[in-house]
């Protein structure tokens, strides 16, 4: 999320009273992790991002204008899947 937060400041220059927060674009990140996975793990996605949990008062906030980071980890563990053709995670 620390990569991402820079990615997403990265691309405005100084902020100052007339910075348009509007311009700003949807910031993604995948990583895709191989080793020391535990097995209860494996052949897993996760996916995280920004999002309102609360409001206070006459407040009506757009997704569009705070889900602007999206994170997603793919846990593959071992090179050969030994799973079955049904698992979740067979196409991983």
């Amino acid at each position: 999320m620390y990569y991402l937060a820079r990615s997403l400041s990265a691309q405005l220059s100084l902020v100052t009273e007339s910075t348009d927060y509007g311009t700003l674009e949807k910031c993604c990140s995948i990583w895709i992790c191989r080793d020391n996975i535990p097995k209860t793990e494996q052949y897993s996605i996760s996916f995280y991002e920004m999002t309102n949990t609360k409001n206070i008062g006459n407040c009506s906030v757009s997704r569009e204008d705070f889900d602007l980071i999206k994170l997603v980890i793919i846990r593959q563990g071992n090179k050969v899947y030994n799973g079955d053709r049904e698992d979740e995670g067979y196409r991983l």
